[in-house]
């Protein structure tokens, strides 16, 4: 609803007065403000750098893990234990992923962070270093 250009604010304005009992006033201020200015279009915006900002105060992550196969749920426990473990203090909300191709060992997302230690980036190193000394 809020997408829409062709609502017109006051068309806006009354989606939210259906909405506020459930809004705090701050909320509701910052939604008429949006409304005011022609700006409502920007709120999944807005309301991703908030939780962006509401993890970074909180410490809070997600990562996700990638391995080849499902992990043993002892093998899950270890990873985040490890997490926990070289990053005290952070909350973290993990997912596991499997992507067979890697063959081996294990990926990590976290945020704009990206970690390798799967057997397909080792061998395309190596496959590399190879060609390099190959003549």
């Amino acid at each position: 609803v809020y997408k829409r250009q062709a609502f017109k604010r006051r068309e806006q304005q009354v989606v939210v007065d259906e909405i506020k009992a459930n809004l705090s006033e701050v909320t509701i201020n910052f939604l008429g403000t949006l409304i005011d200015n022609k700006r409502i279009d920007v709120l999944p915006k807005v309301a991703d750098k908030y939780i962006d900002y509401y993890r970074i105060i909180n410490r809070e992550e997600a990562v996700t893990i990638i391995s080849a196969k499902e992990l043993a749920e002892g093998d899950r426990q270890r990873v985040i234990a490890a997490l926990k473990e070289s990053n005290k203090g952070v909350n973290f909300t993990v997912k596991f992923n499997v992507d067979p191709t890697i063959l081996g060992g294990l990926q990590m997302y976290s945020g704009n962070r990206f970690m390798d230690a799967s057997m397909i980036s080792r061998i395309t190193k190596i496959k590399s270093e190879l060609s390099r000394i190959s003549v």
